[in-house]
């Protein structure tokens, strides 16, 4: 479930398989709920409930090289963004220039 928003109970549960897992009996918090509010407040975890009173987690990877990928796909996305919006402006003034050559439109001062 790396990144992804999954209900509690099924992490939960399927910690409880393992022969070794630690008992919730055993901890501080005496409840599932407790317990995720626990992971929101601390930002271990992204924590929200739905209308019907299910918790949802989603596991914050804080992970060095995790960030690191995480840094350079935002950076591809902005470049991709900012190429789509240079071609956007490109294509906005070659519109402008045609429109002025065939005398339908009065200059613009600045496309932007």
């Amino acid at each position: 479930y790396r990144s992804k928003r999954v209900k509690a109970t099924i992490v939960y549960n399927e910690h409880i398989q393992d022969r070794h897992h630690i008992h919730m009996n055993s901890t501080a918090w005496v409840t599932l709920t407790a317990f995720v509010k626990y992971l929101g407040k601390e930002g271990k975890a992204e924590v929200d409930q739905d209308e019907d009173g299910v918790w949802y987690i989603k596991y914050i990877d804080r992970d060095p090289e995790a960030l690191k990928r995480q840094e350079m796909r935002d950076k591809m996305e902005a470049h991709a963004m900012t190429e789509a919006q240079r071609e956007e402006r490109m294509l906005k003034k070659m519109i402008q220039a045609a429109k002025e050559m065939e005398g339908d439109v009065a200059p613009v001062e600045s496309v932007s």
